[in-house]
């Protein structure tokens, strides 16, 4: 049995985008790569010219020509949404500077920070078969990291090594590897068209997902569109365009809360706007459409409510009431003021004296009226005389534009 040594990392060399970084420029690269054969290939000025290896596309040329473009149905497949978040590792182990061969078991675990910390995850072991140092490992194969350690947040994968496989215990490799970004993950690139798979059966596409811990108000997504200025002709942007030709453009889902939410931020912007018919199949809710009772009692006239509030906008006034006349073939009624200004009358011949007679009902719809607090008033009309016999009603209704 080979007697159990102290293991040193030669800092490795990640070969996906996952855990892919830029290297110091001050730093040899740990592991050896292969310059293009080709010097044809290599652009001018550059002569590091590295070749990095595929585990999809397969390994370079031996001339270090271009290799042939995929066809369609190759294309087709590469578009299948993959089903695990598996990347690689690679790295070379040395033992007192020596590279190290044969069995040896090499442990991945991700903590929260580059020393000391949690464990993010249970460690995955891997038992390798180490061929002059050269370690090539595919880690979460079979999703033993839970997919929500990848949504952004600082990990780190530590590394242990036993060497043989099976003997002693195992030695902790320094540092940490962080997870950074890669140059095009990090950032979709302008109009980015993401496909999706199969979405039967409700799967979407993408999915996003709001970290529950968050205070305040966990935002899932946010999209703004920049707005335009300065231009000759008026563009509309439209932060989030929903299209599903015939199905639903958007959907909000929600237990207690609001499923869809749209606000605006100044009175020139809308909360909503619909193009097309609107159908709704609950309980339809609007703040302003509501209604009150601001008179409701007997003579005699004037009678004057109380100050009621409203958001400014449209109003709907209806009214009614009763009076009757000293002579004979009289018009009788009363004025309907809002703040002091008449916007009605309302009346009724009465063809006898001392008869008390109802006036006819009216409406009136009243727009432009601003936000604020706002009395209504009946006064008697020329002629007419009122008393404790008399019944006054105004209902205002405040309609939603």
């Amino acid at each position: 049995m080979r007697p159990f040594r102290l293991l040193s990392w030669i800092t490795p060399l990640l070969a996906v985008a996952a855990l892919a970084g830029p290297a110091p420029a001050d730093t040899n690269p740990p592991v050896l790569l292969r310059e293009p054969s080709a010097p044809s290939e290599a652009r001018p000025g550059n002569r590091s010219g590295a070749v990095l290896r595929s585990t999809v596309g397969g390994e370079p040329s031996p001339s270090g020509s271009r290799q042939p473009q995929p066809t369609a149905a190759a294309s087709a497949t590469a578009l299948t949404p993959m089903t695990n978040r598996a990347f690689t590792y690679q790295g070379l182990l040395r033992a007192s500077g020596t590279p190290v061969s044969g069995p040896t078991d090499v442990r991945f675990t991700i903590y929260d920070a580059a020393a000391g910390g949690a464990a993010l995850s249970a460690p995955q072991l891997v038992t390798l078969n180490v061929s002059d140092g050269l370690v090539t490992v595919t880690l979460n194969d079979s999703g033993q990291f839970p997919d929500s350690l990848f949504d952004g947040r600082a990990a780190f994968l530590q590394i242990e090594v036993r060497n043989p496989s099976g003997a002693g215990g195992f030695t902790a490799l320094t540092p940490r590897q962080p997870f950074v970004a890669a140059p095009v993950a990090s950032s979709l690139t302008p109009h980015a068209l993401v496909r999706g798979g199969d979405s039967y059966n409700g799967n979407p596409v993408v999915t996003i997902e709001g970290r529950p811990e968050v205070y305040g108000n966990p935002e899932a997504l946010r999209v703004k569109a920049s707005a335009t200025e300065n231009l000759w002709l008026s563009f509309s942007p439209s932060a989030l365009w929903a299209d599903s030709e015939r199905g639903n453009g958007v959907v909000g889902v929600t237990r207690s809360g609001t499923g869809v939410f749209g606000g605006a931020a100044d009175t020139a912007g809308w909360a909503g706007y619909f193009a097309g018919n609107v159908r709704v199949t609950g309980k339809l809710l609007v703040e302003r459409l509501h209604s009150l009772i601001a008179i409701n009692s007997v003579g005699p006239l004037p009678r004057s409510s109380a100050a009621f509030t409203t958001y400014g906008g449209t109003l709907r006034i209806q009214y009614s009431g009763s009076g009757y006349s000293s002579t004979p073939n009289t018009l009788i009624g009363m004025t309907v003021k809002i703040d002091g200004v008449a916007i009605d009358q309302t009346g009724i011949f009465a063809n006898q004296s001392g008869m008390h007679m109802a006036f006819v009902s009216k409406e009136w719809v009243l727009p432009g009226i601003p936000a604020g607090n706002h009395t209504i008033t009946l006064e008697a009309m020329s002629g007419t005389f009122t008393d404790s016999g008399d019944i006054f009603n105004a209902t205002v209704t405040e309609l939603p534009y």
